[in-house]
């Protein structure tokens, strides 16, 4: 008697996190690092104009990691940085990163801002480079406020139904590089269950922005995880789902327009094979036969070429006068 075999449902296929999501969710991020500089380093800045995206940067620096660079609306440029662990060859890439955005002129003047985890050590002073200090990086560090201390705050605000101050959701994005006696991931992980207790309005911005941290801070394994744990949560896998459809779009219409490039180009090639064909049977009928080098000629024609060898194969007399134009 045969066992019948019991089959494993299959799990759901959760939504991949894709490049765009994750550079959607850092974007997320970079606002409340911006957002935090005048409210917890007293550093003031122009307003953001806009992010500005830059490939070639990118080559001296790590590449899992994404850029946190904007435009102010006084034309200076505002790198933002974080390190958990600030090492002197850090240091250096963020200086090389400076100089080339300098030298392409993509901005005229540069602020780094290096965001230090709890374990960096003693911060470095500010470093100015160039002319009028065109190139400047200045180190902060959130000791005000432990992060279990933070956290316990925003549960029992949460848990009290209370508002929230643009404080609370910016301590609650910035936990990852508070002071913490246990590991980052957890730390964060009580953020995020914080952060779903928020008015739904905010919540996109504080799980986008925690995650964000996460990927920055951490490696890419525990940025995975911290999605795993968080898929099913309507906001998260509305964001995901949105952010893939927009790669999806874009990848779409970058097809399509290659496609439609692809379509002209066949088309004229189709064109170019018939007017071959044509100058081929009107050579042969007059003439009889083709010569070599006119056939070499013929093989690689232009449309303009072909029309105008059509005309002069039709008006001359002798195969002999064509070859000689």
């Amino acid at each position: 008697m045969s066992k019948q075999r019991t089959r494993t449902p299959k799990r759901p296929v959760p939504t991949p996190v894709t490049s765009q999501a994750v550079d959607a969710l850092f974007k997320l991020a970079g606002t409340q690092l911006v957002a935090a500089l005048p409210h917890k380093f007293s550093i003031t800045v122009a307003p953001v104009e806009r992010q500005l995206t830059t490939e070639l940067p990118r080559v001296v620096l790590d590449l899992k990691r994404l850029d946190l660079l904007y435009k102010l609306t006084d034309g200076t440029g505002l790198n933002l940085e974080c390190q958990m662990h600030l090492r002197h060859h850090d240091l250096w890439r963020f200086i090389a990163y400076g100089m080339i955005l300098l030298q392409k002129g993509i901005v005229p003047r540069l602020l780094t801002v290096v965001f230090c985890g709890p374990d960096t050590g003693k911060l470095p002073e500010p470093i100015e480079i160039g002319p009028s200090a065109a190139f400047r990086m200045v180190f902060v560090r959130l000791v005000a406020e432990q992060a279990e201390a933070a956290l316990a705050r925003l549960q029992t605000t949460a848990a009290q139904g209370a508002a929230w101050t643009d404080t609370d959701r910016l301590d609650l994005v910035l936990l990852p590089l508070m002071p913490h006696t246990r590991d980052t991931e957890s730390v964060i992980r009580d953020g995020l269950d914080v952060a779903l207790q928020l008015p739904e309005a905010w919540q996109e911005l504080a799980i986008g922005g925690l995650l964000a941290m996460a990927y920055h801070v951490e490696d890419r394994a525990v940025f995975n995880r911290l999605v795993d744990a968080m898929r099913g949560t309507t906001v998260l896998d509305k964001y995901l789902k949105e952010e893939r459809l927009k790669g999806l779009e874009k990848g779409r219409e970058e097809g399509l327009e290659k496609g439609r490039e692809e379509g002209r180009e066949e088309g004229l090639e189709k064109g170019r094979e018939e007017a071959r064909m044509m100058l081929r049977r009107v050579l042969l009928r007059r003439f009889g036969s083709i010569p070599t080098s006119l056939e070499a000629r013929i093989a690689v024609a232009n449309g303009d070429t072909l029309a105008a060898l059509l005309d002069q194969a039709l008006a001359t007399t002798s195969v002999d006068d064509l070859l000689a134009r």
